[in-house]
């Protein structure tokens, strides 16, 4: 019975270091949620309202892995270039993945309506149509096609649980 006891508190402490690591972020920055947007004529899309505190002044938008865009916050952007200058780049490697995520970055910030206006480059990358679907996955966001968010999904039905059996938290 006293196993028990321990192996729960436990647990719950496990719970709440994982819960508090993820909530927070590494700067207090936390995105989360799935919203629906269209895209105008001059690739403008609304930013969903929970975001935009944390994308004040200026923000790094930029190419994804899966066909999408990646908005990062100006402190997150900063944390991830950073490890990417540490990388050596005496590595082939290294110089390839380096100058293609970060040629593929563009600073942008928010315009008096909440919305940002994506670079032709990023819209075509992302093969981005008239929907969108903007996903908070909590250091940073995603921009998806609507289509290929949903056809995404439809190929990887039970990537939670797949995933998940490979983490260790």
């Amino acid at each position: 019975m006293l196993f028990f006891y321990f192996f729960k508190k436990s647990i719950d402490l496990v719970v709440k270091m994982v819960y508090n690591r993820v909530r927070k972020g590494q700067n207090g920055t936390m995105f989360i949620g799935e919203y629906n947007f269209s895209i105008d004529g001059s690739h403008r899309v609304n930013i969903p309202n929970s975001f935009k505190k944390d994308l004040e002044g200026t923000f790094v938008i930029a190419k994804g892995f899966e066909k999408c865009l990646y908005i990062f916050s100006n402190t997150q952007w900063q944390n991830l270039s950073e490890k990417l200058n540490d990388l050596t780049i005496t590595k082939q490697i290294n110089r390839m993945f380096s100058r293609a995520f970060n040629a593929g970055a563009y600073e942008t910030e928010l315009d008096a309506k909440g919305r940002i206006c994506i670079n032709k480059k990023l819209y075509d990358y992302a093969n981005l149509g008239k929907e969108c679907v903007i996903l908070g996955v909590g250091n940073h966001i995603e921009i998806w096609d609507e289509q290929e968010y949903d056809k995404y999904l439809n190929e990887n039905p039970d990537i939670m649980a797949t995933i998940s059996e490979e983490l260790v938290i």
